[in-house]
C-alpha cells in the first residue's frame, strides 16, 4: 500500500469516521428505549446487522485488499449486505407497526 496516496488516507479516515458513527448510532438507538421489549428488540436488531456488517463488508474488504479475494467477490458481498440490510428495515418496520 501507498501511504502517500491522499486517497487511500481518506478512505481510511474515512472509513474509521463511518464505523464510529455507526457505534455512537446504535448505542444511542439503543439508550433511548423507552420499554425492556422494545431494548431487548434494538439490542437484537443491532447485533444482527453489526455481525452482517462484520461479514459481508469488512472482512471481505481486508481480504480483498491484502489479495486474497478478488474484488469482484467484494462488490457481491457489499450489495448482498445492502440487500440484507433492506429486509431487516422492512421486517421491523413491520414489527413496530404491529
Amino acid at each position: 500500500m501507498d501511504w502517500n496516496n491522499p486517497g487511500l488516507i481518506g478512505g481510511i479516515i474515512g472509513s474509521l469516521a463511518g464505523i464510529a458513527g455507526g457505534i455512537i448510532g446504535t448505542w444511542f438507538s439503543i439508550n433511548r428505549t423507552k420499554t425492556p421489549e422494545e431494548r431487548h428488540a434494538m439490542i437484537k436488531m443491532s447485533v444482527f446487522i453489526w455481525t452482517v456488517l462484520t461479514l459481508f463488508i469488512i472482512i471481505p474488504l481486508a481480504l480483498s485488499l491484502a489479495g486474497i479475494i478478488p474484488k469482484w467477490i467484494y462488490w457481491i458481498s457489499f450489495g448482498l449486505f445492502f440487500i440484507l440490510l433492506m429486509y431487516v428495515v422492512l421486517k421491523s418496520k413491520r414489527n413496530i407497526q404491529r
